[in-house]
């Protein structure tokens, strides 16, 4: 992983932590669905503007990130899954 892809890792992991204990309410299925397609979004649109290569690593590792930090957040705020 370089150090790029972990960065992303990292900002998409705490966006979706913030934004799952900020949004308690907001059903969790669609918190991890609009973070995918934001990590889409970035990968597909964002890089290429930018003239960054696309990585395929790079998207699965930032929407499991996000994907696994609001699943967290919501067993800590909730105790469960």
């Amino acid at each position: 992983m370089n150090k790029h892809t972990a960065l992303s890792v990292l900002v998409f992991a705490g966006a979706a932590s913030i934004t799952r204990f900020t949004f308690q309410h907001f059903a969790t299925r669609w918190q991890m669905i609009l973070f995918w397609l934001a990590a889409a979004l970035y990968q597909f649109v964002v890089r290429p503007v930018r003239h960054e290569s696309i990585s395929a690593v790079n998207f699965a590792l930032t929407g499991v990130a996000a994907m696994m930090a609001i699943w967290m957040v919501r067993i800590v705020t909730e105790g469960r899954i």
